[in-house]
């Protein structure tokens, strides 16, 4: 198990209905964080933040701890005990 901070900002934070969360998860690995979320969250998540197939929308980034996880990585960025990882939704600009 791994013990993670997940924090969702603007839109994912009010379907979340949180700020932030502690899990423990049976997750190694970015991808399989997605996947947790896919199954545990679905009904909050789709299609606001993941697509029916449980991708990151494409808007989204997702950050590690402050650096951001390139999406041809998730499967191979590893996480350990106390990591935070945010979602990050699409930033305007003007």
């Amino acid at each position: 198990m791994t013990h993670l901070t997940l924090m969702y900002f603007a839109a994912a934070r009010e379907a979340m209905g949180v700020k932030q969360e502690e899990v423990e998860v049976e997750a190694k690995t970015v991808l399989e964080v997605l996947r947790w979320l896919y199954r545990n969250h679905r009904d909050k998540l789709v299609p606001l933040v993941m697509d029916e197939k449980g991708r990151l929308n494409r808007e989204y980034r997702l950050l590690l701890n402050g650096t951001e996880c390139k999406r041809a990585s998730f499967g191979r960025v590893h996480l350990k005990d106390g990591d935070v990882l945010v979602l990050m939704p699409p930033v305007a600009g003007g």
